[in-house]
This record gives C-alpha cells, structure tokens and sequence, in this order.
C-alpha cells in the first residue's frame, strides 16, 4: 500500500507523510473484537449452522433456504450482535505506548472532549481527490 499511496496516486505525489511505517494498535484490537465475539456468542452459532450443513438439514446453496434462515433467524443473531457491540463498548482501553487514548469505546466516541479530543480534525479535501477513479 505504501507504494501506492506514494507513487500512483496523484493527490499523494508530493505529500511525503502520505504513508507512515507505524506499529498497529487497531490491528491488535479488531484481532481482539474478534476472539471476544467468538468467546461470547459467535462461535456457538457458526458450529450450530455447521452442524445443521454437515447432517444434510441445510444447504447454504439453496437461495431459498437461506431466505428461511434470514427470515428465522435474523432477529434472534441481531440482538446477540447488540448485546456484544454493548458489552465491547463498555469495556476498558488500557493505557498503550502507541498513540492510543484510553478509555471506555462508548465514551471515548461520544464525548471525546472528555478525554482530552481536539477540534479541528477534518482536513479539507480538494474535488479533483474525491472524483479521482470514477
């Protein structure tokens, strides 16, 4: 991507801060998203359809079929999804050595000022940038 964003894309040409080589905190948290879900609900259910394939009871090539389970399962895995979105939001960013905030996710997003956001964030973005590719 580095060689992209410096070399082919026009808008980032003469920008040499187009691309930094930096250690990924976010990659670790969504890694992190990802066990948790798995931990307290997903799994259950990726091992339930799967059960459901491996007996012959379902087959995720019928588009039928998959409509019946959207249609009978759909409420049901949304409130899990909620209620694992709720219980990720609430827990507790440690302090990092990168350049991290920390905090609750659900506070740091609503009110940042709280710990200690700044204004001015958004970056003009010139047309040409934004139609380029189209």
């Amino acid at each position: 991507m580095a060689g992209i964003h410096s070399f082919r894309l026009p808008f980032f040409r003469d920008d040499p801060d187009s691309h930094r080589y930096v250690p990924s905190p976010r990659y670790q948290r969504i890694e992190e998203w990802w066990s948790f879900s798995n931990k307290n609900w997903a799994s259950w259910w990726v091992s339930f359809f799967k059960d459901m394939a491996d007996a012959g009871d379902l087959n995720l090539a019928d588009p039928l079929m998959k409509e019946c389970l959207r249609f009978s399962f759909a409420k049901v895995l949304q409130i899990g999804l909620d209620e694992a979105k709720n219980n990720w939001n609430i827990h507790y960013i440690r302090k990092s050595r990168f350049e991290t905030v920390s905090g609750r996710p659900d506070s740091l997003y609503t009110i940042p000022e709280f710990h200690g956001g700044v204004d001015g964030l958004i970056v003009p973005v010139h047309s040409a940038a934004l139609d380029y590719g189209m």
